[in-house]
């Protein structure tokens, strides 16, 4: 699921196309980098016109409002994420478990700044209750596929690697990085038949 883009409807030339994906792809950077410097409290659209460079006109002209610039920028983390998981799950030549596979290694190589990003936007998760919903449905989309691996194995192993993930992202983890490779070698060797 890639979030939507410039759709040629006014005639516009590819140059000019170009630039105008260019200059919402600049609005959702300052979104994201004003969400990670100072939380999503501080998102206003006056702010991200700002930090882009553009009037807030022009951020108008991309998106209708400050909820519209946030469900995109939560579209752009799970198309990203749904991109790591196509790759990971190719390069896996085990069709048994090879989807929460791919989970386990594409969560725990997901970039640091889209980490910060999501953990940023957690608080919108208790009053935005339709971006836990795109997020649900990204993720049960990808696992609820036929896998070969039993479902309350897999669930387990999705769960484990969700608290892998928060702990990585909050830098909660021990200074005892080898139990740390252990316990993830452990979890992917899960995902093998026994």
């Amino acid at each position: 699921m890639r979030p939507t883009s410039i759709v040629n409807v006014m005639g516009l030339s590819p140059k000019q196309i170009e630039k105008a994906e260019q200059v919402r792809q600049d609005i959702l950077h300052a979104a994201a980098e004003i969400v990670i410097e100072r939380g999503v409290q501080s998102l206003t659209l006056a702010a991200v016109a700002r930090r882009a460079r553009v009037s807030k006109g022009g951020l108008l002209h991309h998106f209708a409002c400050k909820a519209d610039l946030i469900r995109i920028l939560v579209e752009t983390l799970i198309a990203d994420f749904e991109t790591a998981l196509d790759a990971c799950a190719k390069g896996d030549p085990e069709p048994y478990g090879r989807r929460i596979r791919a989970y386990v290694r594409a969560n725990l190589a997901y970039s640091v700044n889209n980490r910060k990003i999501a953990i940023a936007l957690f608080p919108l998760s208790f009053s935005e209750p339709e971006l836990v919903t795109l997020l649900r449905t990204s993720c049960d989309r990808w696992l609820n596929s036929p896998d070969e691996i039993d479902s309350v194995q897999s669930y387990v192993i999705r769960l484990a690697t969700d608290g892998f993930w928060m702990a990585d992202t909050m830098n909660i983890h021990s200074e005892n990085s080898n139990l740390r490779e252990k316990a993830l070698e452990h979890l992917v060797k899960m995902t093998y038949p026994a």
